[in-house]
This record gives structure tokens, C-alpha cells and sequence, in this order.
């Protein structure tokens, strides 16, 4: 699986860049909304140009968005349906992705349920470092690589959101190209991390600490052991599958678990729609270097 890596100095650079070119009145008059208005922004960085989804208000409590293209000299507004429609249907992909990442990984350091999970992906990353005269006949290599993995993977969704300052929300648009049968799989790959993240806590304990060498590990004693495996599996059932249903565990209708995070992601981020609402398309170049941006740079975070 690929990781998706964070921007840095670079989204820096590029963002005040964009905030001049807002800045600038005749974009704003283009546009027909004041700063005052501005409520935040979207943007996806690509290799020859960046997508930025304005959000602003429109009265007290009603958001609005407009999609803009920025090349090195140039912006466009955007009211095409089609390009509306990858953008919105993008963000959705990256929201849910997002939402399964953040229900194992965000805020760690003040969430228990979330750090006794991440004390199994401890013991995971141990695993693979072990030599292979200690390996589990369940515990190979090929079910130990597969965990991490997908772990890491979710890590990465995890810090490129992060990647983000202020209001603007910074994605990586070259390394988040995915459709439905990604995220479907993705859920299929939890399903299997369930079942070895199970496994592991269900060895016995001296088998375990033979197994797993780790600092929590090496000091932790057989009740502790114990009561590990019921804070794993009711981290599991209270926060991951309570995404999808209340009573099943392990669902594995992976279709109806997508569409259910499809539709609610949906439904909070119904304003983006607006983005097809407008008819007043426009291009506007710039000569002043400063407002020119740098979309050449090779020296960029590569997977």
C-alpha cells in the first residue's frame, strides 16, 4: 500500500502565495464574496496546478463554496459540472478514508482505548523485527507485514490531514487517487486486521512474551495480559464497528459499510454542491512575480 506523505515548508510557500492572490480585489470582485465571508479552504496541490475549493458564508448559517484553478500565472473559477463532480466526489473519498483513519489514530496521546490499540501496533512492529527460527506458524511474515501495512497506511491519511494550517485543508493531490473499490478494500483489510490483532491476544501469555519484545510487554504480567485482550476488543467493537452497526462484530458487508460513511459524509458536506451553482467563469493573470507560483519545484515528497 502506498503512504502518503506530508508537504511541509512547501504547502507553507505555496499557501501564502494563494492568500496574496485572494488578497488581491479583483479576484475577490470576480468572485462576489468579501474576507469577511471566508470561512476556509480546500486545496489539493497536483504537479502542474492546484485545486482550491473556497468555502464561505452566506447569511448566519448557510455555506457556500466556489472551485478555483491556479497554474503558475493564472486563476480560474470553475462551474463545470464535471470537474464540480471529481472534486466533490474526491473530498468524499478522502473525508471517509479519513474518518476510518482517525477512529484508530487521532489524538492519541489523550484517548486510553486509543493508545491500548496502539500498544497491538506496537506489538506488530515487534513481531516483524523478530528472526524467523521464532516465528509463529500463525504469526508469518506474510500476516505480520499485512497488519503494519494497512496500519501504516491509515498513519499516513492521519498526517497529511494534519498537514493543514488554519482554515485551509492541504492534500497531497497526486498521492490521493483512489475510487469506491479502494475504500471497499480498505474495509476488507480491517475486517483481517481484526481477526490478527485477536489472534495475538489470545496466545497464551508465556507464549506471548516469547513472541512480542516490547519494554510494555517485558513488564507486563499474565492478568495484565488478560485485561489487554478485553480493552483491545471492546476498542475494537466501541469505536471501529460502532461506524457501521451497534450489535455486529467484525461486520463484512463491505458495500453497505461504505455506502453508510458514503451518505453521511455526504449529508455534512452537502454544501460543496453550491460549487455548480455559479455561471460567472473567469480567468485572471498575474505579472507581479509575487503572485506567481512555484509549481515546478522538483524537490517534492515522494512515496
Amino acid at each position: 500500500m502506498k503512504l502518503i506523505k506530508e508537504n511541509g515548508d512547501r504547502m507553507n510557500e505555496l499557501l501564502n502565495q494563494l492568500e496574496m492572490r485572494l488578497s488581491d480585489t479583483k479576484v475577490l470582485k470576480q468572485l462576489g464574496i468579501s474576507l469577511l465571508q471566508f470561512n476556509g479552504r480546500i486545496v489539493y496541490e497536483e504537479e502542474d496546478r492546484i485545486i482550491e475549493c473556497l468555502i464561505y458564508r452566506k447569511g448566519k448559517k448557510e455555506f457556500k463554496a466556489r472551485l478555483l484553478v491556479h497554474d503558475e500565472n493564472s486563476v480560474r473559477s470553475i462551474s463545470s459540472k464535471e470537474m464540480g463532480e471529481d472534486f466533490i466526489q474526491r473530498e468524499y473519498l478522502f473525508q471517509i478514508l479519513y474518518t476510518i483513519a482517525a477512529t484508530f489514530f487521532e489524538y492519541l496521546e489523550n484517548d486510553k482505548a486509543k493508545q491500548t490499540f496502539q500498544q497491538c501496533v506496537d506489538f506488530f512492529k515487534s513481531l516483524q523485527e523478530i528472526g524467523e527460527q521464532q516465528k509463529h506458524s500463525f504469526f508469518n511474515q506474510q500476516n505480520i507485514t499485512y497488519f503494519n501495512e494497512t496500519m501504516d497506511h491509515l498513519l499516513s491519511i492521519i498526517r497529511i490531514a494534519e498537514d493543514s494550517k488554519e482554515k485551509t485543508l492541504w492534500r497531497n493531490g497526486d498521492y490521493l487517487k483512489f475510487d469506491e473499490k479502494y475504500l471497499v478494500k480498505i474495509l476488507e483489510r480491517l475486517h483481517t486486521c481484526y481477526i490478527l490483532s485477536m489472534k495475538l491476544v489470545e496466545l497464551p501469555f508465556f507464549e506471548a512474551r516469547e513472541l512480542i519484545h516490547t519494554q510494555k510487554m517485558k513488564f507486563m504480567t499474565g492478568i495484565e495480559w488478560r485485561w489487554f485482550r478485553w480493552k483491545l476488543y471492546a476498542f475494537w467493537h466501541d469505536r471501529y464497528f460502532y461506524l457501521f452497526t451497534r450489535w455486529k462484530t467484525n461486520p463484512d458487508n463491505y458495500q453497505q459499510m461504505y455506502k453508510k460513511l458514503f451518505n453521511e459524509t455526504k449529508e455534512r458536506l452537502a454544501f460543496l454542491y453550491s460549487i455548480q451553482e455559479t455561471k460567472n467563469d473567469f480567468i485572471i493573470e498575474f505579472t507581479d512575480e509575487k503572485l506567481q507560483l512555484n509549481l515546478t519545484e522538483k524537490d517534492r515528497k515522494e512515496v
